[in-house]
């Protein structure tokens, strides 16, 4: 087991949302880190609740990313969590940064990485579990096998490139699927042969799957929601 130096910042990556899929380095790294940053709100927080479950009793600290077009809004809420990570480190601090699915896809915190590493401080990620390997996993489905190619897309598919992808044998996973919901509407009204797969919150007990257009189609995406399309 690969021990975390004295004062470190590590983000743990802590999967879907099931606990039980919370990796075993991530569970070491929040065990023996002397503060945890998870995000959320005033409300409520995913992430805490994973930890929590996990009968991690360090004190937790919940900081709060805006989701919105004002991207300076997101910009100086990730300073200030490197400033919170970086005042733990000056306290020899060993400091886990709770990141929900895997560091690497599509996660926000490597602006805080990218800050942190600019100014010398050490930062490391713990892999997690991808919500579209659970998402497969929910559905007994092969994701992908012999020469298919498996493209992961943010929400900005078209009909356009999804026709292109498909023709070239690939699996589709599209993530942050609200903001081009229209767009996959269109292509599920044009090719109801294809085989699609939607998941809500995979991994807590209120997660939705169906594979039937008509479901889909009369959902309201929501952040944590994921389409996989296959012929």
């Amino acid at each position: 087991m690969t021990m975390q130096p004295d004062n470190s910042i590590q983000f743990v990556s802590l999967g879907p949302s099931d606990p039980e899929m919370v990796t075993l380095g991530a569970l070491h790294a929040l065990q023996r880190a002397d503060i945890i940053l998870a995000p959320g709100n005033k409300e409520t927080s995913r992430a805490a609740d994973i930890v929590r479950s996990l009968g991690i009793t360090t004190p937790i600290e919940v900081f709060h990313i805006p989701m919105s077009t004002n991207r300076q809004a997101a910009l100086d809420a990730y300073a200030e969590l490197a400033d919170l990570a970086k005042q733990a480190i000056e306290q020899d601090k060993r400091v886990a940064v709770c990141v929900e699915g895997d560091a690497s896809v599509y996660a926000s915190m490597h602006y805080v990485m990218d800050l942190l590493a600019a100014e010398g401080y050490p930062a490391t990620q713990l892999p997690g579990i991808p919500s579209f390997i659970a998402a497969a996993a929910v559905a007994n489905m092969h994701l992908v096998s012999g020469n298919q190619r498996l493209v992961v897309v943010p929400g900005n598919l078209t009909p356009t490139d999804t026709e292109h992808y498909l023709a070239d044998n690939c699996v589709v996973v599209v993530m942050k699927l609200s903001a081009c919901i229209d767009a996959l509407h269109t292509v599920m009204a044009q090719h109801p042969d294809w085989q699609y797969a939607y998941y809500e919150n995979v991994g807590l007990p209120t997660s939705f799957f169906s594979q039937r257009i008509e479901d889909i189609v009369a959902r309201q995406p929501t952040y944590f929601s994921m389409l996989i399309i296959r012929r």
